[in-house]
């Protein structure tokens, strides 16, 4: 096991909160176009430009996550040997499964 100092990257860490900021500004727009129900946020001649502009970015946000996931499990295998990056992602990936099953189930059906 050869092990390098652990460092964060700080860009990985900029973007990741950007992409969050901008899913959480759309995740609440419905409470700013409360008063504005439309259909479908995406068609360019029925929205203001700004809803236009927050759902577009917001297409962005899942392929962002899903490049930063890979890049991070890129990144921790190049710290670890393979074995003990394919550990580590199979318990947190079952963790986070059994997490949904448990938590985030009780949260939503009560």
């Amino acid at each position: 096991m050869s092990v390098i100092s652990s460092q964060r990257l700080q860009a990985i860490d900029a973007l990741r909160g950007l992409v969050i900021i901008i899913m959480m500004l759309d995740h609440v727009r419905e409470t700013f176009y409360l008063h504005h129900q439309v259909s479908d946020p995406m068609h360019v001649q029925e929205v203001e430009p700004a809803l236009f502009l927050s759902r577009s970015l917001a297409h962005l946000c899942a392929p962002v996550f899903v490049l930063l996931t890979g890049l991070s499990a890129f990144l921790y295998q190049q710290k670890y040997d393979l074995k003990m990056t394919r550990e580590f992602l199979f318990k947190r990936g079952l963790f986070l499964v059994i997490l949904e099953l448990t938590v985030v189930n009780f949260a939503w059906t009560g």
